[in-house]
């Protein structure tokens, strides 16, 4: 199972905010797998369970492709969002905004076709529907993916979201800014498409 993050922005300025934080995951990571080693290592990265283990970063415009994904693959799908909004922006500020289409036909020119894992849209309140315009990102996606990808699996989020990995009392996890649950919690990350079974 290989884990994908997809900064739809193209590298530089826009991009560079969860450039940043996905390495943090990434770091994260590491510390966590040099912990479970049963054996004295001093690199992890030369453990080949680390290349299963990793995010790999991808920006929009990498040579990376999305054209050879498995059914056991993830994409998590980041920038900051807020719930009844189909956009989602590269910075804190609201800069760099991209709207749903723009964010899934980037996704299709990385090569998203016929993938049958899962896509995260790993934004605050992504999965969050009401107010003025009843509406939210994942499902706003999942409306278009689904047409290229109609086995896959999409998910957003019902709260703002860590964009670090956060101590709890069931360990370090990605975790929700309000109720401080892991964020893979069903009362936190939402399925919005396909099969609920397996």
């Amino acid at each position: 199972m290989a884990a994908y993050i997809f900064v739809p922005w193209m590298r530089g300025d826009e991009a560079q905010e969860f450039i940043d934080k996905s390495n943090e995951w990434n770091s994260v990571k590491l510390i966590l797998m040099r912990s479970q080693l049963t054996w004295d290592l001093d690199d992890a990265e030369a453990d080949p369970r680390w290349n299963q283990q990793k995010f790999t970063i991808v920006c929009y415009g990498d040579q990376v492709t999305f054209a050879n994904l498995s059914q056991g693959d993830q994409i998590y799908v980041r920038g900051h969002g807020r719930s009844d909004s189909n956009f989602i922006t590269g910075d804190g500020m609201g800069r760099f905004p991209l709207n749903v289409e723009q964010v899934c036909e980037r996704l299709t020119k990385q090569g998203l076709a016929n993938f049958t894992g899962k896509i995260k849209f790993y934004n605050c309140e992504s999965g969050q529907s009401g107010g003025k315009f009843n509406t939210n990102f994942a499902r706003s996606a999942a409306k278009i993916l689904s047409q290229t990808n109609p086995r896959c699996k999409i998910y957003g989020y019902k709260e703002s979201v860590s964009s670090y990995y956060e101590e709890g009392k069931d360990g370090v996890h990605k975790r929700g800014k309000i109720s401080g649950k892991r964020a893979s919690d069903p009362t936190i990350r939402e399925q919005v498409f396909g099969s609920k079974s397996s």
